[in-house]
This record gives structure tokens, sequence and C-alpha cells, in this order.
């Protein structure tokens, strides 16, 4: 194999990955997983490794390194995977796919930066917690996969075209509360006007978003269709129970709010102001296995999770921003007083928080 020089792609690894922590781990595990082995990664496998922390596919790889594909393949498969399933305690070949590894390997705090250069926040929860956008914070003790609420008071200006915007996202992608201007509603026909916009409450499960439109029917999210046309925007959706239709004048706050309870099997509900508007249950179906998040973003979808919305030519997810009187207008939409709490809240629950607001 030929030496890769300094300049070479792979050596982008080192700015955002710790490496010399990963090596000395992986180390580690890789005598567990091959007794008999050398000591320590090999020149190979920490430069394939790069490659993969890089965001380059074993295809890819083999291009660069002039080697054979399927042989890299067969190769990954019987040492890097296996020793970073090890690494952070998964079961062995439980590691599926090359892009799981880079996965795996920030949740477990390899990522030396996640955005701008700023660790993780730490928030504090007596009863409810509200966080900042445009930042990411570690969810321990604020969001639970099995049980919370996410609460914000919405308002969409007027003469603005509206653009998809996430308000909080978990890095999984299993907890999410975002705007859709641009969605699949079946296999067979999609909702492309830029007039039409869904508020979108995700919780339960975190499926590539590759497989997403492929499993339209078990997405677990509910939504709600926003009409102020009288009904003429939305002939044909047909999503059941998990959304309902309303109308959300411009220039009107309104309480938009979502719970979820239960995992793996349970609920999300999506609230606008203390009415149900729509619920979903949990299908095991959408869940690729990764494992539970342990940071959240606000305001902003990092290229390197999985994501809320699919970001591709068409359809961009952009930052959030604060203006200067203190909310968020950002794609045609505000929103104020964002709030997490750690328990399900019910209609008299969001009575009372009206009640206070107005």
């Amino acid at each position: 194999m030929r030496e890769l020089k300094e300049s070479h792609p792979f050596g982008k690894a080192k700015e955002s990955w710790n490496l010399a922590r990963l090596w000395e781990d992986l180390a580690v595990v890789k005598k567990e997983v091959v007794p008999h082995a050398r000591r320590g990664l090999s020149k190979t496998e920490r430069q394939d490794l790069c490659g993969l922390l890089c965001g380059y596919s074993p295809t890819e790889i083999a291009e660069q390194t002039f080697r054979q594909p399927g042989t890299l393949r067969v190769r990954f498969s019987q040492t890097l995977y296996r020793y970073v399933e090890a690494l952070t305690a998964r079961p062995k070949n439980s590691l599926k796919h090359w892009s799981y590894l880079r996965d795996w390997l920030e949740v477990a705090g390899y990522k030396l930066q996640l955005t701008g250069g700023s660790p993780p926040r730490v928030l504090t929860l007596p009863d409810y917690a509200t966080p900042d956008i445009g930042n990411i914070y570690l969810a321990e003790n604020v969001l639970k996969a099995n049980q919370g609420t996410i609460s914000s008071w919405f308002k969409f200006l007027p003469n603005v075209t509206k653009d998809n915007r996430v308000v909080l996202q978990t890095d999984d992608g299993r907890i999410a509360l975002f705007v859709e201007t641009s969605f699949v509603e079946t296999s067979a026909e999609s909702a492309t006007d830029p007039g039409r916009v869904r508020i979108v409450a995700r919780a339960g499960g975190n499926c590539n978003l590759i497989a997403r439109d492929q499993l339209c029917e078990n997405r677990p999210e509910a939504s709600i269709l926003i009409d102020n046309n009288g009904g003429n925007l939305w002939p044909q959706l047909t999503w059941g129970n998990s959304c309902s239709v309303a109308a959300l004048p411009d220039n009107e706050w309104h309480l938009i709010s979502m719970t979820w309870y239960g995992y793996p099997e349970g609920c999300v509900q999506i609230y606008l102001n203390s009415k149900c508007m729509g619920e979903k249950a949990y299908n095991s179906n959408y869940d690729d296995g990764r494992p539970l998040f342990s940071l959240f973003s606000v305001g902003f979808s990092p290229s390197s999770w999985l994501g809320a919305v699919k970001q591709s030519d068409q359809v961009k997810v952009k930052r959030m921003s604060l203006p200067n009187e203190g909310s968020l207008d950002s794609g045609g939409i505000q929103i104020r007083d964002l709030r997490l709490y750690r328990r399900p809240l019910i209609e008299q629950d969001f009575r009372q928080i009206m009640a206070v607001a107005s």
C-alpha cells in the first residue's frame, strides 16, 4: 500500500477527532477481539479508520489507497468494525453499515468539536429548561427517551416565504420538532407547493433519512397541516389520526407543543394551544438500532446528525437566528419561550401556560 501524504483528505480526521485517545482505546479492545494480533492498530488500520471518520465509504477508500473494494470491505468486517463494536459496547456484528461507525464514535465522545468549536452546554431543569437558539446541549437529565414535552410559541410572518426549519432535534433523530414546507406524503404523490406548511413532532424512531420516504406509513410523527384558505390546500392528504388541518393566521402567536411517552412502545402527540391535533403510536420498524441520543441541538440541524428534514439541492434546512427583539425570526417563522419538560404535559397544563402568557 502506498504511503498517504500529509495533505491527503484522510488527514482532516485529526481536526475533528481525538485520534490519540481513539488509537489508545482501540488498541485495548483489539487485544480482546483478536488476542494473537500485534499490539495496537497498524498503520494501515489507522489510515483506513481516518478515511471512515472523514466520511469516505469503503469503496472510496479503496480507490484512494489502490486496493480492491471487495477485499477492503471484508477486511473492515473482520477488523475495524469489530473493534468499534467492542469499544462502544455494541453486540457483535451489529455494525452493519460503515456510516454507523462515525455515529457510534461521536456518541462515545471521540469527536473534538460539534459546532463552532464550542463544547455542548449543560442545562439545569427544576421544572422545565429554556435552551437558547443556536446551541448544542447534553441531553442527560433534560431529555429522556421514554417521556417528555417540548413547547414553544410560534408565529408565522406575513409576506415571507416559509422555509424548512428545525426547532429542536436529538443527535440520533429520534426526537425532533420542526417545520417542513416540502415533503412526501406517500410514495406515489408529493406536496411540493411552497405555500404548504406542516409542523411536525417526531419521537420514538431513528431510521436513516434515506429510508424515511420508503417507510412513510411507519413514521413516528404527528403533525399539524396549516391551511388558512378553507381546506383548499390539502384535498387528498390522508395521515389518519396522526395529523389535523388547522388555520394559523399570520402574525398571531400560537402555542405548539409535542409530548411523548413510552419507549420502545408508546405514542407521540402534537398540540395546538391546548388541543391535541394528532398522535402516532411508535413502530419498531422505524428504528435501525442506533444508540439512544446523548445530545440535542436547538434552532439548526448539524450536518453530521441524522436530521429531521432531508437536506438536498431542493430542500435546504437553514440555521435559525435570533433577531434584536429576542425571538426567533427566520424563514418566515418566529418562536419564543421554548421549554423542555421531563414529563408529558396534558391539556390542563397547556391551558395554564396559555393563561399565564395572556
